[in-house]
């Protein structure tokens, strides 16, 4: 077969062997795939690929947890301007009060222990590696390469309003703990794709 992609005013025509086992393996899921459209039922959620959506009672806590995570990260995020600017200034005080230590390693007046010191450096065991054994290969290193841990990223953005999707207001005072968040009820004829 040929795939033929439209890029600008071109088209781009690539020769597609045909794949056997590939069709045979298409075939096997649509058929294991099709009693869950006749039925009219929703497969089982796989947690790899599928997205959690709250029902219910995990619903209404969903949404006042969220409540309160998006107050909380407002009210970060707030601070943390104001904590910038301590810090700058900070740094500026530092600077000055080692500008008046000149040389000297300790300082300790008006309430202030001043202690100077090296730290030795980390090793960049990548370069160390590439320069002592420039004919290792990345897969070789894998056997070495340490579990893997999993990670949590939280994309905040505002609840949506009444209006609508989009439309978002931003969270005036922190949500009342354990109150019961407004949700819509799901519909018994919604469709499940």
């Amino acid at each position: 077969g040929v795939l033929s992609l439209h890029c600008g005013s071109e088209f781009l025509d690539l020769n597609m062997p045909r794949d056997e086992s590939c069709i045979a393996r298409i075939v096997e899921r649509a058929r294991e795939f099709w009693p869950w459209v006749e039925t009219g039922k929703e497969p089982p959620l796989d947690p790899e690929k599928d997205l959690y959506v709250p029902v219910g009672a995990n619903l209404e806590t969903w949404h006042r947890l969220a409540a309160e995570y998006r107050w909380l990260d407002q009210e970060r995020a707030a601070h943390a301007g104001k904590l910038k600017a301590i810090e700058k200034v900070l740094a500026e005080k530092e600077e000055a009060l080692l500008a008046l230590m000149g040389e000297f390693a300790l300082a300790d007046s008006g309430g202030l222990r001043i202690s100077r010191f090296l730290q030795q450096g980390a090793i960049d065991y990548k370069a160390a590696l590439k320069a002592l054994q420039p004919e290792l290969a990345d897969e070789e290193l894998e056997a070495y390469r340490r579990k893997a841990s999993e990670r949590v990223r939280i994309t905040v953005r505002q609840a949506e309003t009444s209006a609508g999707p989009g439309e978002v207001e931003p969270i005036a005072e922190p949500p009342e703990t354990g109150a019961q968040a407004s949700v819509e009820p799901e519909t018994e004829a919604a469709f499940w794709f």
